[in-house]
């Protein structure tokens, strides 16, 4: 509601905004032009005094819109210094000589109608007198101005952060998703042409897989719990290509439903293994994947043998590029990811500062399997 109030461009907002500050301004010069009589007499003071700062209130508020309408946002925010000072040096002083004659034709007769003493009425004492009033306005004015303007700046710039970080994330896992589907087509495809029967459980696979990453992968993080079962499927339906000649070993530790973590974060490393580490000139395939999780901390490693250059793939390390550029946009500064090719194996090796949820919600617990229902 307070936001809505200082921020809102709407009429009635606008109004009670700025009504609710001239009338904190007349109280506020009220009890400054005050303090001049109090010794005399609190009440006569104040009444002099609230009668002077509505008397001064039109300059002030001449002075103020000035300001904040003209000067601020057609000069100083435009980068057009010189002149803006120029204009606030007038229009200060402008204010300054009105006020010196609002003195003269109105103050000093009100102060004698109270038998008030007289201020002194010459040009300089005249000038310095409305110096201090509008510098005083000048100031605040100019303050509360710049400070929404560096506010609603700042809003902006988030926004934009926002909605470019959305954007390259979503076009960084709209490239995951056809690069795993092309991928389990390929496999599917030569089950079909090999006339095999696990033809069915692929498919069936292939479409929990596809569901999840549907339904459940939309928003910006996902249990580590529903991921790690998302990859133990993703192995089972790789298994069924490779049957008897494929030895994986996953194990995993620590992984609670509270963790979370951001989807499809970790699934490229493991089909970047079976893409490049298991290939059919292999007479026995293996791959090892672990994932283990140390208070908020995920260390998740998966190790494959190394392709030779003859057999190695044009597109070799695409998914691994796309993943990096994810985690340096989702995990700045909270994750470690370091790659080594040696003569016989491949490992990554990710860490990641997971974030937590207090309470994990029904639908968002691990379920027993991913399956086409």
């Amino acid at each position: 509601m307070l936001e809505t109030l200082i921020f809102s461009n709407q009429r009635k907002y606008v109004l009670t905004r700025h009504g609710l500050f001239w009338l904190s301004w007349l109280l506020f010069f009220t009890y400054i032009y005050a303090q001049k009589f109090v010794s005399i007499g609190p009440e006569v003071a104040y009444v002099s005094s609230f009668w002077e700062a509505l008397i001064y209130m039109p300059i002030h508020i001449g002075m103020g819109y000035a300001l904040i309408y003209w000067i601020i946002p057609h000069y100083l925010l435009r980068s057009r210094y010189l002149m803006a000072v120029l204009l606030m040096v007038v229009s200060i002083l402008l204010a300054a000589l009105v006020s010196h004659f609002f003195t003269a034709w109105f103050v000093e007769p009100l102060r004698v109608s109270m038998g008030l003493p007289n201020p002194m009425s010459n040009m300089f004492y005249g000038l310095m007198a409305g110096l201090r009033g509008t510098n005083t306005t000048t100031g605040f004015t100019g303050t509360i101005k710049l400070l929404k303007f560096w506010y609603q700046k700042k809003i902006e710039n988030e926004t934009l952060k926002r909605e470019k970080l959305n954007a390259e994330l979503t076009m960084l896992k709209g490239q995951l998703h056809p690069h795993f589907l092309f991928n389990t087509l390929n496999n599917l495809y030569g089950h079909i042409v090999s006339g095999s029967g696990q033809s069915g459980d692929i498919v069936l696979k292939l479409s929990g897989l596809l569901r999840y990453m549907l339904y459940e992968c939309s928003g910006t993080q996902v249990p580590l719990s529903k991921e790690v079962l998302m990859l133990e499927s993703y192995v089972e339906l790789e298994k069924l290509r490779y049957g008897q000649r494929l030895d994986v070993s996953f194990t995993v530790t620590g992984v609670q439903d509270t963790h979370r973590v951001a989807p499809l974060v970790l699934l490229p490393f493991v089909e970047n293994a079976f893409k490049h580490g298991t290939s059919q000139l292999l007479d026995q395939a293996w791959i090892s994947i672990s994932a283990s999780v140390t208070g908020n901390e995920l260390a998740f490693k998966v190790i494959n043998p190394v392709w030779t250059e003859s057999t190695r793939p044009a597109d070799s390390g695409i998914g691994l590029a796309n993943v990096q550029k994810r985690l340096e946009l989702l995990y700045p500064n909270r994750f470690t990811l370091k790659i080594t090719e040696g003569e016989d194996t491949f490992v990554v090796f990710l860490k990641i500062a997971l974030d937590e949820a207090a309470e994990v919600p029904a639908d968002e617990r691990k379920p027993d399997s991913y399956e086409f229902a």
